[in-house]
C-alpha cells in the first residue's frame, strides 16, 4: 500500500502521541521509559497537539502525518515563529525508517513554510539522537552550538540544527 500524506486531525491525535513516544523510546535508550512516557505527555499530550491541530488548522503551524492505511507511520510538527519556524517533532515508525517518509515530510513542510514567505526553520534534537541528527544534516541542516540548550537530564543536550530554504 502507498503512503499518504495528509494534514493530521483530531481522529488522530492519540496516534501522532503513540507514535512520537515510540520514536523517543526508540531514540533514547538512555532514558528510562517511564521517564521517557513522562516527557512524552508533557510535551506531546493530547491536549498539545489539539493546540498545534488549532494553529495547523489557521494556517499558523505545519501537522501532518504519513499513513500506511489506517496507520500513522510518520508525523511533522512545527509551527511559525515570526519571520523563522520551528520543527518541533519529526518522527517515523522506526520500521519504517529509511523508506522516505521523514524525507517527503519535510518536503512538504518546507514547501509550506516558503508559500508563508518563511524562508529558515530549526529545530532541536537530542545530541543521544544520533539518527535524527544525520537525518536533520542530511537534509541540509547546520548545527549552531551556541543556540544548544539544556534539556532535564543535562547541559547541552538539545542540539540546535537550523536550515535556511
Amino acid at each position: 500500500m502507498a503512503i499518504v500524506f495528509k494534514q493530521i486531525n483530531s481522529n488522530n491525535l492519540q496516534q501522532a502521541h503513540d507514535l512520537i513516544l515510540k520514536g523517543w523510546l526508540f531514540a533514547y535508550s538512555h532514558i528510562s521509559k517511564t521517564e521517557l512516557k513522562k516527557l512524552v505527555d508533557k510535551y506531546f499530550s493530547e491536549k498539545k497537539l489539539a493546540a498545534y491541530l488549532k494553529l495547523a488548522c489557521k494556517g499558523k503551524a505545519f501537522f501532518f502525518g504519513a499513513f500506511d492505511g489506517a496507520e500513522l507511520v510518520g508525523v511533522c510538527i512545527a509551527k511559525l515563529v515570526g519571520k523563522k519556524a520551528e520543527l518541533a517533532s519529526l518522527y517515523v515508525e522506526p520500521k519504517k525508517l529509511r523508506a522516505g517518509i521523514g524525507s517527503e515530510l519535510i518536503n512538504l513542510l518546507e514547501k509550506f513554510l516558503v508559500e508563508n514567505g518563511v524562508f529558515t526553520y530549526f529545530t532541536f534534537a537530542n545530541k543521544h539522537n544520533k539518527i535524527g541528527i544525520n537525518f536533520y544534516k542530511k537534509a541540509g541542516f547546520v548545527r549552531a552550538p551556541e543556540k544548544d540548550k539544556d534539556d532535564e537530564f543535562e547541559k547541552k543536550a538539545l542540539v540546535y540544527l537550523e536550515k535556511k530554504l
